[in-house]
């Protein structure tokens, strides 16, 4: 009976300290409770700007992307470039963004971007376009980071969402082997920068490919240089189909070299 008591004892202090260290504990997590999910502690972005380039003298169109949208009212950003290599910059919307109102201001190397809505959007995508001109006289490889700061957005009942982080991008001067125009364009059949052309001024040497690929990396076209100096291309992949709007790679090679490689923007 001694025995059979002292071991009920036993137990019950056992249980007594588990029950002290678990409320211990808890008094612990609301004296300090976990920090909220924010850009510094989450790793997958919620808006992004690819890796571009383009030849000096050339216009381009910078897509920022929405990649995890819960629902959003309110987008706000500030965007950090170098002005001695991109100049004049313009925003210009998406499909995703011409549901917004939205503000835009520029300083040297700032461009800052605030979109309002009266119903939340869902949609992941291209959010805006930044359109910049890069100075004819930068170098080629010359490059500059497209920084995202001040990232704000807010949800339906106008509460700010907690876990926006965001990727920066990097834009880098390319040879001018290559002259892409226009850049973006259009293959909607109205007439208008239907068509996309490559051009080698002066080079008419066979053995030139264009190798065309999507945002994932996989190739959707390959050119050829004809007799001439011009590749066209229409927004087709290789099976015949139109492709996506969005950001496309193009790798210029001559004789199996990479020569040349950039982006192209296709919006329909």
């Amino acid at each position: 009976m001694i025995r059979k008591n002292k071991h009920l004892i036993f137990i019950s202090c056992i249980v007594l300290l588990a029950t002290w260290c678990t409320w211990g504990k808890l008094e612990a997590s609301a004296a300090n409770p976990s920090p909220p999910k924010t850009a510094s502690n989450l790793d997958s972005p919620v808006l992004a700007i690819p890796d571009t380039s383009a030849a000096a003298g050339s216009t381009i169109l910078i897509p920022v992307y929405i990649l995890h949208n819960p629902g959003i009212t309110r987008v706000q950003f500030r965007l950090a470039y170098n002005a001695t290599i991109l100049k004049s910059p313009e925003v210009r919307q998406s499909t995703i963004s011409k549901q917004f109102t939205f503000e835009s201001t520029f300083s040297s190397g700032d461009v800052s971007v605030s979109m309002n809505t009266n119903e939340a959007i869902f949609k992941n995508g291209i959010l805006v376009y930044i359109k910049f001109d890069v100075n004819s006289e930068a170098r080629p490889k010359a490059s500059t980071t497209l920084r995202l700061q001040d990232v704000v957005m807010l949800d339906s009942s106008q509460k700010q969402i907690q876990f926006v982080n965001s990727k920066d991008g990097k834009f880098t001067v390319a040879k001018s082997v290559v002259t892409v125009v226009p850049n973006p364009f259009t293959p909607n059949r109205d007439g208008y920068n239907d068509i996309v052309e490559f051009r080698f001024p002066g080079l008419t040497a066979q053995g030139i490919e264009i190798l065309i690929f999507d945002a994932s990396g996989r190739r959707v076209q390959r050119l050829t240089l004809p007799a001439g100096e011009v590749v066209i291309w229409n927004g087709t992949g290789e099976d015949g189909r139109e492709l996506s709007p969005g950001l496309y790679i193009y790798l210029v090679k001559f004789n199996s070299q990479e020569q040349a490689k950039g982006t192209i923007t296709l919006i329909r």
